[in-house]
């Protein structure tokens, strides 16, 4: 034991000679005073030179055009429905149309918030509400006076604020001159919401810039990718005991690379901090010091076990415990599924001539445990895997004049369809004569057939209301 104690004393020694030879010893810098609320406040920043103008006039005047050409396609009800067909398909007018705009709105957002020189990301988690308006003001004062009064100009002349606040209506199904329901499931209402959003946020600055009453929303970083903003709020001063561990680190990788050898991890870190010019406190870095100098392989492996052990068993009870959390949410609703004979898949599909509904294929034994997405009615595993898989493609129908579905929304395949033919909402979703008449049976599969317009399960559920699982 005194032999080998004499050793790791040599060895250490060795290891301190070197060290000094290779990283000199340092003394840390002072640190930096703690911030007053007079001097050094982040409200208080230092002044800057007058602000360059980045407003572009003809940015505002193209977007307006276009949104208002988009406005206007959306409310003619004689092409409303081929634009959205035209707008998802690539090499159209109406798709070049539609990309177009959607990078002028993403520019028009970063013009706007590049119109503020000073930015702080995280001013609403971190101040108080008074804080926040003197930031805002801050923020306000920072703008160019050209720049601030040709937005006040343009956005009355134009009256763009009016117009994008209109095209968030219709998104979301708010505006009078378009059906409730056109833009659901529609084939471009992904991109029409994204353009929406990011709309709306432009509005929002709008609002805050011109209206000092009015709070500024918050960055989105997604969309402000390779802007290069102004100057920031100063954050608070780096934790020292953060950076005396990064010194130690530096130190610890410097000898290894210059002595060649691949010292445990801790006893890097307890080599490289025992020295008496970083002046720890009796904190856990000081700890560190006390500990041996050289630890086996044995030991590390098993503290490295021992920590996986902890963090194995940690992620088990998070699990217990949001498990727990969500089953006692969940006491809170029932799902009421039919009974008796109106539990059954009703959406039984035969591709090729076999069946793969579990439902009759078990001989109308087995539960379904699953239900339809859109009419809510059960249906058994297969045929809910079978209805994903599928694609509704559609098609324009030169009789009907409108969009109708090639397969049947019920059971997802093709067979002797029956069209909506809904006048209100022009419905493109059709039904096979095979899933009605599981559904409401045959006396009213006869009448829906005699009936010229049909309403379908889609646009009133009235019908099935008594097979559909419901949330109590």
């Amino acid at each position: 034991a005194a032999a080998e104690k004499a050793a790791a004393q040599a060895n250490a020694q060795k290891l301190k000679e070197q060290r000094e030879k290779v990283v000199p010893a340092r003394k840390h810098a002072p640190l930096p005073p703690s911030p007053s609320p007079e001097k050094d406040s982040p409200m208080r920043a230092s002044p800057s030179p007058e602000p360059i103008g980045v407003f572009d006039e003809g940015l505002m005047v193209n977007t307006v055009g276009k949104l208002t050409s988009l406005m206007d396609a959306l409310r003619d009800a004689d092409k409303r429905s081929e634009f959205c067909l035209y707008a998802s398909t690539d090499g159209k007018p109406e798709n070049a149309m539609l990309k177009d705009l959607k990078t002028n709105i993403m520019d028009l957002y970063r013009m706007t918030v590049s119109m503020i020189r000073k930015h702080d990301r995280k001013f609403t988690a971190q101040y108080n509400k008074v804080a926040v308006k003197a930031l805002h003001e801050n923020m306000r004062q920072s703008i160019c006076e050209a720049d601030l009064k040709n937005l006040r100009t343009q956005v009355g002349v134009l009256k763009a604020g009016a117009l994008i606040q209109n095209f968030c209506k219709a998104v979301r199904g708010d505006d009078e001159n378009i059906p409730k329901n056109f833009l659901q499931g529609n084939v471009i209402q992904n991109e029409l919401e994204e353009l929406a959003k990011i709309a709306r946020e432009t509005r929002q600055w709008w609002t805050g810039m011109l209206k000092p009453d009015k709070p500024l929303p918050e960055l989105m970083g997604a969309w402000i990718v390779g802007l290069t903003l102004g100057e920031a709020t100063p954050g608070p001063p780096t934790d020292p005991q953060r950076r005396r561990r990064r010194i130690a680190l530096e130190r610890a990788a410097a000898e290894k690379k210059e002595v060649g050898v691949d010292l445990a991890p801790v006893s890097n870190l307890t080599a490289a901090m025992d020295d008496s010019d970083i002046g720890f406190v009796d904190t856990v870095a000081g700890k560190l010091k006390k500990r041996k100098a050289v630890e086996t392989p044995e030991q590390i492996e098993a503290e490295k076990r021992r920590r996986e052990e902890e963090a194995r068993d940690q992620a088990e009870r998070e699990a217990r415990r949001l498990a727990a959390k969500l089953e006692k949410e969940n006491d809170k609703w029932k799902q009421v599924w039919p009974e008796g004979d109106l539990l059954q898949c009703y959406a039984c599909i035969r591709c090729y001539g076999v069946g793969i509904c579990e439902w009759v294929n078990s001989k109308h034994q087995k539960v379904p445990q699953q239900n339809h997405p859109i009419l809510r009615v059960p249906m058994c595993d297969a045929c809910y895997i079978h209805y994903h898989h599928e694609k509704f493609a559609v098609a324009w129908n030169e009789e009907s004049g409108k969009m109708e579905h090639d397969s049947c929304r019920c059971c997802a395949t093709e067979g002797d369809l029956i069209v909506c033919g809904n006048p209100e909402y022009k419905c493109a979703q059709a039904f096979c004569q095979d899933c009605i008449l599981r559904m409401v049976g045959q006396e009213d599969l006869d009448e829906i057939l005699e009936c010229d317009p049909w309403v379908c399960f889609c646009c009133d559920p009235k019908p099935i209301e008594h097979l559909q699982v419901r949330w109590e």
